[in-house]
C-alpha cells in the first residue's frame, strides 16, 4: 500500500524537447507503472507536436498525488495548464471527486456550490440553478481545479468572466468532507 510513500518523479524529454515527469513509486511497482502509461497517453499530442517547452510540479496529498504539466507548443494559440489527478495506492487517474467520502457526497456538492456562487456573487457574476445543480451532484468534476498545499484553487470554465482569480477553498474547511485526513 502506497499511503505513506512520498512519490519522486525522474523527468523525460520527448524529441521535440517537452520535458515531462514519470513517477517513481518505491512501494508499488505496478501503480508506478500504470501511472506512468497514463501520463504518456495523456499528453501524447506534446509529443507529436513540433516543438514544445514545459515545465510541470505536483501536489501530494495522502494517496492524491495532482501532477501539473504546463506547456506551450508552437502549434497551440496559447500556453496549455493541464492538471492530472491519480490515486497512488490504486495506480489509476481519477475524479476530484474521489477525494471525498462517499458519505459526504451531498453535503460537499452543496459546500461546494455555495461556496462557488459567493465567489461569482462577489465578482458581479450569476451562476445558472442548472449549473449549481451540476456542482452539487458532480462536485469538483465539472470544474476545474488545482490542488495546493492550502487548499483548492476552483475555477468554473463554463463562465466566460470567471476570470484568471479562483474561489480558495481551504483543506481546513474541506476536512468534515475529506475521505481521510491529512491536514
Amino acid at each position: 500500500m502506497a499511503q505513506h510513500t512520498e512519490v519522486r518523479f525522474r523527468e523525460q524529454t520527448f524529441d521535440n524537447g517537452m520535458n515531462y515527469p514519470q513517477v517513481i513509486i518505491p512501494a508499488c511497482k505496478t501503480c508506478e507503472d500504470s501511472i506512468n502509461s497514463n501520463i504518456r497517453f495523456r499528453i501524447s499530442d506534446l509529443e507529436a507536436s513540433d516543438f514544445c517547452i514545459g515545465q510541470y510540479g505536483y501536489v501530494q496529498k495522502s494517496t492524491h498525488l495532482q501532477i501539473h504539466i504546463f506547456c506551450n507548443c508552437i502549434d497551440f494559440e496559447e500556453s496549455q495548464n493541464r492538471f492530472l489527478l491519480y490515486n497512488i495506492d490504486e495506480g489509476k487517474d481519477v475524479p476530484y471527486s474521489d477525494l471525498f467520502s462517499s458519505k459526504k457526497t451531498k453535503e460537499v456538492g452543496l459546500y461546494l456550490a455555495d461556496q462557488i456562487k459567493n465567489h461569482a456573487r462577489n465578482k458581479s457574476l450569476t451562476i445558472s440553478d442548472e449549473l449549481t445543480t451540476s456542482i452539487q451532484k458532480d462536485n469538483l468534476d465539472v470544474l476545474k481545479v488545482e490542488m495546493t498545499k492550502d487548499g483548492l484553487n476552483i475555477w468554473l470554465p463554463e463562465i466566460k468572466e470567471w476570470g484568471e482569480e479562483p474561489a480558495v477553498i481551504k483543506w481546513i474547511e474541506l476536512k468534515p468532507f475529506l475521505k481521510y485526513h491529512f491536514i
